[in-house]
């Protein structure tokens, strides 16, 4: 089940005061999904929302923030607060800084399902999403497995402030350094795909002897696989990616 069906079911189904006998969200209702960016991943998320809004017959509206940082998405969350809608669900780009807007807006009566990123000690109705220290941790372990414990490591990242991606991240060092890898560094791209392009290179560059290049948002991984194309070093490399 999608992502997007599962956040429907959530403003349903899930909650403080969940139960039973919880009456069904009326015919009609207005949710809105406020994305992370346009990439395959949420596009899959979107499928979901509105195979889940048919299914249930809601209205559901599908947004991002454009640009893609906080300030935008904060705009976004205090528009659909004022036009009252039944319940909005979200990925937050700055999980520290959007904590209290988001408690209130839950406060006020409108539901708020953190997706794929949480905002811990929010108010927020309900968060769906993985787990990040596990999935960082499995991760370095299956690349420790195919490096039979021993290599260098440079790590890509698209903003280090995100709650769910710093979990992530610093789950996979620990645990790569912990089975023997070396992680020479982290760089970071902010989510610009050209940038995230330009540190693989940078980093083959700078460290001939890389045993492999590690992705830990969805963008990095295809940015790994095109510039290992481009310097014909495919294959050579070990490449792991998330999502």
């Amino acid at each position: 089940m999608s992502l997007g069906i599962v956040s429907f079911l959530l403003f349903i189904s899930c909650g403080k005061d969940s139960s039973p006998t919880a009456p069904i969200v009326p015919v009609g209702t207005e949710l809105v999904f406020i994305a992370g960016d346009s990439t395959y991943f949420w596009e899959s998320v979107r499928a979901g929302m509105e195979i889940g809004a048919a299914e249930l017959l809601l209205n559901a509206t599908w947004v991002y923030a454009k640009p893609r940082d906080a300030a935008t998405q904060i705009n976004l969350l205090n528009q659909y607060r004022e036009a009252k809608v039944a319940g909005i669900a979200l990925l937050p780009l700055d999980p520290a800084g959007q904590s209290s807007l988001i408690s209130e807006i839950d406060t006020s009566g409108i539901p708020v399902v953190t997706l794929d990123t949480d905002v811990p000690g929010s108010k927020r109705f309900c968060h769906l999403g993985t787990d990040p220290i596990l999935a960082g941790k499995t991760m370095a372990d299956s690349l420790a497995v195919l490096l039979s414990g021993a290599g260098k490591v440079v790590v890509f990242v698209g903003n280090r402030n995100v709650w769910g991606t710093t979990e992530r991240l610093n789950a996979f060092t620990s645990e790569a350094q912990a089975q023997g890898l070396s992680v020479e560094t982290v760089k970071e791209d902010g989510g610009d795909i050209s940038l995230a392009k330009q540190n693989v290179r940078d980093a083959l560059n700078t460290y001939s002897d890389l045993a492999a290049l590690v992705g830990i948002n969805l963008h990095e991984a295809p940015a790994i696989a095109e510039v290992l194309a481009e310097t014909a070093k495919t294959g050579t490399i070990k490449v792991a990616g998330y999502d």
